[in-house]
């Protein structure tokens, strides 16, 4: 008797779930869109959702978006592979090489275009959501976004309503730890035209990497605290604006690779890597219904945009602006040898500083044809500065380089059409993306050229019967001066580099269907088969020996199949909540970590389960992550030199058992 109210119970919020997806509004294209009528793919991971699933990071949802890969590494370390396009044979390049897919926290670009430097991992705590976009996205977002880019929108102050949350919880590891978290968020309408929303955290992950270097066990725990401030002003119906000021502060106790055996939680590091990075962020977005925006942050670089769109709605949709960026960095290198005959030693004692700069004008329009037919163009117009200097030394050495630098302009293009028939969509789109060239740290420093890319993709969106979705895209992205990196032997070390060495070919085909079965049960599945490889021969060395990398070698760090597959049940639960279960099987295929495919990955697959209730202002979920406790291996560090023991794996997180309750003022 009980299946029958649960079901009824809940069918007015899933109806207006269902009416949710069918309506979702995503800024990808820099204005308001329907997500289905974008010509192009776009994942959008809803914070709330997220929220439900207990997610903590970039692991618990890229792997929801196949097609997306995450290279992990240790905190705000990790890369992010989007349709193939991995340029690093190993993860210890020897460049400043900008990373092809882009992270950005609302438009502005997280990465440095003068290298990878620290990618903050942000907190999903109170986020509207995530856009993820796939293919190339340099007409709009400019250098950076060769495979893609992954987006986080914030969510704003609420104008009408007070509205708070505290959310306490807890996570233990298998064979590690358990550790506590606390979340807060208040909003509060400070007038009938102003709000403010003000969001804090304290989050620690536990520690389950035992190092037996320094007898610690559980060493890797980290920690992540700070919060963030938002205002939002709305003196008229036609002007807003919102300024956002956050910090994110990060501390790990220990490296997060283990070391020799990947099926064994240790390593044996002589001493603890501790580490802690800073993230902090603040931005100012002004609307006027025009509708223009201008927008400036700051996050070791400063960036301003100034655009102007058109209102929603009408036969002509388009958007135009300006944007500038400045970045300055600065680094050290110390490497020293306390085993020598005559104390300790420096092998390496460097410093670097970098400057870089792109200026850029954009426009993107679209004009409906009549008949269901539109047409699509867009294009960015750039000019990029770079200059780079290292002074120091190399086994005692001077290392003392010129300031070597360079520049580049050119465009990237867009043109896309669309055919809508019924709630169905066919699309066609053409789009070139960009990145950076940069200097090798060396010695001795050299320069490498940026990279470019063509992208071509069609897709259909279909609705065949009610309550179902089903996307396919089929893509080729054509890619010039690809930049990789390569190994070269001076001496008893071998220094990498990156060298612009040809041409380079991703081909794949993407699908996703979403199944509203009943108003309690739904199901998902998503697939991305990826084949990605090099056009032309590519000289490299291998270790101490130089080879010749043929054409048709696999491009580092992404599978060739990746798969999701979710469901979820809604049910009537204790005293009266409404209960929700899902379980979510992902499948990652095998990967080589290098160009060389000296390293190379297994597949592997995770099982996660979840089940939240919610009664009133009340919410208790529960979760449980990788429920079998694999060691699926997502990433390799080391240099190819042919001595294994020096593998460092960085693995998927062990089971992990997360609890939570949250209270909604």
């Amino acid at each position: 008797m009980a299946s029958q109210p649960a079901a009824a119970q809940q069918a007015p919020a899933d109806k207006a779930d269902e009416d949710r997806s069918q309506t979702i509004v995503i800024t990808a294209n820099k204005r308001l869109e329907k997500q289905r009528e974008v010509a192009g793919t776009v994942s959008v991971l809803q914070g709330s959702d997220l929220e439900r699933r207990g997610a903590r990071d970039q692991e618990d949802f890229l792997k929801l978006t196949p097609g997306v890969q995450l290279n992990r590494g240790d905190p705000n370390g990790s890369g992010i592979t989007i349709r193939g396009l991995s340029s690093q044979a190993s993860p210890e390049s020897g460049g400043g090489q900008q990373n092809a897919s882009g992270s950005y926290l609302e438009d502005v670009p997280l990465a440095s275009p003068i290298g990878k430097g620290l990618v903050a991992d942000i907190m999903p705590f109170d986020l509207d959501r995530i856009e993820v976009l796939r293919g190339p996205q340099g007409a709009l977002f400019g250098s950076g976004s060769l495979g893609g880019a992954v987006r986080y929108l914030l969510a704003k102050p609420d104008l009408k309503a007070f509205g708070a949350a505290v959310q306490v919880g807890a996570s233990s590891v298998s064979q590690g730890t358990t550790a506590a978290s606390l979340y807060g968020m208040v909003n509060a309408p400070l007038s009938e035209v102003a709000a403010l929303r003000v969001v804090a955290f304290d989050r620690t992950s536990p520690g389950y990497i035992d190092n037996k270097g320094t007898n610690t066990k559980d060493a890797n725990e980290v920690r992540q605290t700070g919060g963030r401030l938002l205002v939002t002003v709305k003196p008229l119906r036609e002007l807003t604006a919102t300024f956002v000021a956050s910090t994110q502060k990060t501390k790990q106790n220990d490296f997060s690779y283990v070391f020799g055996d990947p099926k064994k939680l240790e390593h044996d590091n002589p001493s603890l890597g501790r580490g802690t990075s800073q993230f902090d962020f603040s931005s100012l977005t002004v609307d006027y219904d025009l509708v223009a925006r201008v927008a400036a942050g700051s996050s070791d670089a400063k960036s301003q945009e100034l655009r102007i769109s058109s209102k929603p709605g009408g036969s002509l949709s388009w958007v135009a602006g300006v944007f500038y960026q400045t970045n300055q960095g600065s680094g050290a290198a110390k490497q020293s040898d306390a085993t020598a005959a005559f104390g300790v030693v420096d092998l390496v004692d460097l410093k670097t500083s970098s400057e870089g700069s792109e200026k850029a004008a954009f426009f993107d329009g679209e004009y409906s044809l009549g008949g269901g037919w539109s047409a699509g163009l867009g294009a960015r117009v750039y000019k990029t500065t770079t200059a780079f200097q290292q002074t120091g030394s190399v086994f005692g050495a001077p290392s003392n380089g010129p300031v070597l630098g360079g520049g580049d302009n050119g465009n990237t293009p867009k043109a896309s059409v669309k055919y809508r028939f019924g709630d169905n969509l066919w699309y066609a789109l053409a789009s070139k993306g960009y990145r950076y060239g940069g200097v090798n740290e060396g010695p001795p420093q050299t320069t490498f050229k940026s990279d470019s890319l063509w992208n071509y993709e069609t897709g259909v969106r279909l609705a065949p019967a009610t309550g179902v979705q089903l996307d396919l895209t089929a893509f080729l992205l054509d890619w010039t001066d690809a930049q990789f990196t390569y190994f070269e032997q001076r001496g008893k070390l071998a220094f990498s580099g990156i060298g612009n060495v040809g041409k380079a070919r991703s081909t794949g085909l993407e699908a996703a269907l979403r199944w509203r079965i009943n108003p309690a049960f739904d199901v998902a599945a998503s697939l991305a088969s990826i084949d990605a490889k090099t056009t032309k021969d590519v000289q490299t060395l291998a270790g101490r020996a130089p080879v010749t990398i043929a054409s048709g070698a696999r491009l580092p760090g992404t599978a060739k199949l990746q798969t999701a597959l979710q469901g979820n049940y809604r049910f009537t639960g204790p005293l009266g909540s409404a209960g929700r279960f899902n379980i979510t099987h992902t499948h990652v295929g095998e990967r080589v970590i290098d160009l060389t495919a000296f390293y190379k990955a297994p597949a592997y697959d995770t099982v996660d389960l979840g089940v939240n209730f919610n009664k009133g202002n009340w919410t208790l979920a529960t979760g449980l992550g990788n429920v079998a406790d694999k060691r699926g291996i997502m990433n390799i560090q080391g240099t190819p030199d042919g001595n294994k023991a020096f593998q460092q794996y960085y693995l998927q997180r062990p089971r992990t058992l997360d609890v939570s309750v949250r209270y909604d003022f």
